[in-house]
């Protein structure tokens, strides 16, 4: 019986031996006075202990050593809790590396720590973190996704050091709030219709490694809204099909290398005055753009002039999100506007992300429909003026109005129900309708484009 018992066992410990562990360290290290450092067969490095990792350095015949000398290749890296820092160079030119994910009590990431990792896609930050040492992911440009712990205000409190923008340019993820689409930094984001860009939000551009171009994909025309303050380092940098750009008059700087490479480009419609495009503080390797025709007290758009009665309200639907120009740096301002249009833009005032649908409309008549703004049956119908009052009304939830003062309009009569009436009453006791030039309200008249602007617009003042 004991020769059995003895047979079995060892038989199974060599069906074990025979057996490989995927969770076998591979190589083992040490990474800090307290700190180790393993590498699984999988290809995941994993720093465990307490306390800060080695800064690494170059040696005295200019080799680096770090942890990719010491451990070879990995794709990714986990960092455990009880580890406080990443050391200097700790990782940079590992370039088989994918991902990171850091344990939530490092507070500081040291100079250069993940510089050069050219396949690094994620990175996983604890709210602990304070600092972000020089250059700590310069050269990461296939960075995308930083998945940060923390809040937002935590983030802006953090010290990133320069030479970082692969870091700050990704899609930041906060903890409990979806990220900004099409976002470029905190404040400025971009949309991409028909070979014309448009950025909007206030403040500066940061600067880019590449190009804009780079996240964006291929324009011609750019359209960069008012309150963006600066372009940056590079922003257009050989975007060579680039042959019109619109400037607002508050931006005061552009950067070295802005536009270099846009051979293509011919026009500059600017905001402001040529006194303001003088003062504008314009760096170093930027003739495509000093060497254009610049076109001045230009709105963001052609075929808007600077003095149009709706000029100012066509660039707030802008800014704001809700309206995007066509094709060629234009704004169609004559042009249609058709039910799902509208309803669209509601929605998106609403918060409701409405991109990517399948029909183009299918956000904004879902939000309609479940708002009780519309039953969004006939979406690709071009809308009517009164048509357009009543989805505002219903919107503001249809307060009580008086409708005595509406029979001065001669063409009241032509309104089409007791609800319009009421809508078209309210919008015009607001502001937001005030009649045409001969006097009449034109309820069954097809709202332009302009005019859903300066509607919108007039809407969102009295609301806000």
């Amino acid at each position: 019986m004991k020769k059995r018992i003895l047979a079995l066992l060892l038989a199974a410990v060599m069906v074990m031996a025979m057996v490989p562990s995927v969770f076998a360290a591979e190589a083992t290290g040490t990474c800090g006075e307290n700190l180790t450092w393993a590498k699984s067969a999988d290809g995941t490095l994993t720093i465990s202990g307490t306390g800060d990792m080695t800064n690494y350095n170059m040696t005295t015949t200019g080799a680096l050593v770090n942890l990719k000398s010491l451990a070879g290749e990995f794709t990714s890296v986990v960092v455990e809790s009880g580890v406080t820092s990443i050391g200097d160079d700790a990782f940079s030119y590992c370039d088989t590396l994918e991902s990171v994910t850091i344990g939530d009590t490092v507070t500081r990431i040291g100079i250069h720590a993940f510089a050069n990792c050219e396949a690094l896609e994620r990175v996983d930050l604890p709210a602990s973190l304070t600092e972000v040492g020089l250059m700590a992911f310069d050269q990461c440009n296939a960075l995308s996704d930083v998945y940060y712990a923390g809040t937002r205000e935590q983030w802006n409190s953090i010290s990133i050091g320069d030479g970082n923008e692969p870091l700050t340019q990704a899609t930041i993820h906060f903890a409990g709030e979806a990220p900004a689409k099409n976002q470029i930094g905190d404040h400025i984001t971009w949309a991409l219709s028909g070979g014309t860009l448009t950025l909007t939000g206030t403040g500066e551009i940061p600067f880019f490694n590449s190009s804009i171009e780079s996240i964006t994909g291929s324009f011609t025309t750019a359209v960069i809204g008012s309150g963006i303050t600066r372009i940056g380092n590079s922003t257009f940098f050989n975007c060579n099909e680039l042959t019109t750009v619109t400037i607002p008059a508050t931006v005061t700087a552009i950067d070295d290398l802005a536009f270099t490479g846009c051979t293509a480009l011919t026009d500059v419609y600017f905001g402001g005055t040529e006194a303001q495009w003088a003062a504008i503080t314009v760096g170093s390797s930027n003739e495509p753009l000093t060497k254009a025709a610049v076109h001045y007290n230009a709105t963001s758009f052609t075929d808007v002039p600077a003095n149009a009665w709706y000029a100012a309200e066509v660039e707030y639907a802008v800014e704001h999100g809700l309206m995007q120009g066509i094709p060629g740096g234009k704004f169609d301002p004559d042009g249609i506007f058709t039910q799902g249009q509208i309803l669209t833009l509601l929605a998106r005032r609403a918060g409701v992300d409405t991109r990517g649908c399948d029909p183009w409309y299918q956000a904004g008549v879902e939000w309609a429909k479940e708002k009780g703004v519309s039953d969004g049956e006939k979406p690709e119908e071009t809308i009517t003026r009164a048509e357009l009052a009543t989805l505002l009304y219903r919107c503001a939830d249809s307060p009580a109005v008086s409708t005595s003062q509406m029979n001065k309009w001669p063409d009241a009569s032509s309104i089409p129900d007791s609800e319009a009436v009421s809508a078209m009453a309210w919008c015009v006791e607001n502001g937001i309708i005030n009649g045409t030039g001969d006097g009449k309200l034109l309820p069954l008249g097809t709202a332009t484009r302009k005019e859903v602007a300066v509607m919108i617009q007039r809407y969102c003042e009295k609301l806000a």
